[in-house]
């Protein structure tokens, strides 16, 4: 009996993370609502921040800047890669005549550290009236990310799958195929809590 709950438990919490990681990849592919179009003049500040499990393990660096659209002169917070920037924004070069025009996702500040951080970089600029509070940005070219939830979407549907067919099955399920749903489990939730610790929920 017990058994019995703990897979349906199971069945439940990979339901909740389909729905979040669903949600998270749609909405950076192919949700129109979130969706922005900026046309980027001139590029500044910002910061490169090292995500830390616990302050001692590295996760990551993502790159944050604030740009500045030519339409409408306000001051956006941009994520991209650090590639991104430094192509379409060598070292040395913070204009572009003409700009460069940019399709890109609103998301929010996940994250007390980053978001005070940000909001640092944010202070002067919102002072004047042309830039946010620090707790949205624009993510430029995020198909890696959007592939990574989508997939951990769909790790999650097969969770469920293996967890159902385990519960109604029980007694004739090979004791190895438990098994390997328990490395299997493992290993989704390792790379569930890396995604919500390095990337947390985007969409707004």
């Amino acid at each position: 009996m017990k058994e019995k709950i703990g897979y349906i438990f199971l069945g439940l919490l990979f339901a909740a993370c389909i729905f979040l990681m669903f949600r998270n990849g749609y909405g950076l592919l192919a949700d129109s609502s979130k969706k922005q179009e900026v046309n980027i003049v001139a590029i500044g500040g910002g910061i490169d921040y090292n995500h830390k499990f616990e302050g001692i393990i590295p996760l990551g660096t993502d790159h944050y800047r604030l740009g500045q659209d030519g339409k409408t002169g306000k001051i956006y917070i941009l994520r991209a890669s650090e590639k991104w920037f430094e192509e379409n924004f060598p070292e040395g070069i913070s204009k572009i005549k003409g700009g460069i025009p940019v399709t890109a996702v609103q998301c929010k500040v996940s994250g007390h550290d980053l978001r005070q951080a940000l909001q640092k970089e944010m202070s002067e600029v919102s002072i004047l009236g042309r830039g946010s509070d620090g707790s949205q940005y624009l993510f430029i070219n995020p198909m890696f990310l959007a592939i990574f939830a989508m997939s951990l979407a769909i790790g999650g549907v097969l969770g469920v799958i293996l967890a159902v067919l385990i519960l109604v099955k029980a007694d004739s399920i090979p004791q190895k195929l438990k098994t390997g749903f328990g490395i299997y489990l493992l290993i989704y939730a390792l790379l569930l809590v890396y995604f919500l610790m390095r990337y947390g929920l985007l969409m707004v």
